[in-house]
């Protein structure tokens, strides 16, 4: 196996790795704003603006990690391509 192949392997491991975590991250950060929702909107005496600010703090986190997943897709599909020129 040449220094090419090893450097592809590292950068495919680190991103399906990358991947994994990010999508398990994502999950439980969608599972914590909805039962979080369902417990204001059900059990809590809690005002409508907090409970407009929950929602709205989701909404940040996932607009944030579709940014994040976005810019490190194209970082991973640039290094692919500078390999692959520099190969």
């Amino acid at each position: 196996m040449n220094t090419y192949e090893i450097i592809k392997s590292v950068i495919k491991f680190n991103k399906e790795n990358f991947e994994k975590g990010f999508s398990t991250v994502g999950r439980i950060q969608d599972q914590v704003a909805e039962k979080g929702s369902e417990l204001l909107e059900k059990y809590s005496p809690f005002p409508e603006q907090g409970k407009e600010a929950v929602v709205q703090w989701a909404e940040t986190i996932r607009n944030s990690r579709q940014f994040i997943q976005v810019a490190t897709e194209k970082s991973y599909h640039e290094l692919e391509n500078y390999l692959s020129v520099t190969k």
